[in-house]
């Protein structure tokens, strides 16, 4: 059968607790239902993303404040890499610690 969000948070379609069930979602279920990674992704056109050419000032200001660890680096529409935050200030940090220009 399929494997239903009643049996994966541990109840069964009744409504009543299955301490059984819980986590019971397999990959032929996963298969069969459709779009479960569509109902909680964020849409590729609701993501910040950085070409490889930017400078990393603009890879910073698009992380912003807000809590997204990476940063998808995107040429001519293809995904060509991933910034990680921490990665990025600690690059920053470095460089500044030596005297270079950062920002390059």
């Amino acid at each position: 059968g399929f494997a239903t969000v009643e049996r994966i948070a541990g109840r069964d379609r009744n409504g009543e607790d299955d301490p059984g069930a819980a986590g019971e979602l397999l990959a032929r279920d996963a298969r069969r239902r459709q779009r479960v990674v569509d109902a909680v992704m964020t849409p590729v056109s609701e993501l910040a993303t950085v070409s490889p050419d930017e400078q990393l000032v603009a890879a910073l200001e698009r992380f912003g404040s807000g809590d997204l660890p990476l940063l998808p680096v995107v040429d001519h529409g293809s995904l060509v890499g991933v910034l990680f935050r921490e990665s990025v200030v600690g690059y920053v940090r470095m460089r500044e610690m030596l005297g270079f220009d950062a920002r390059r």
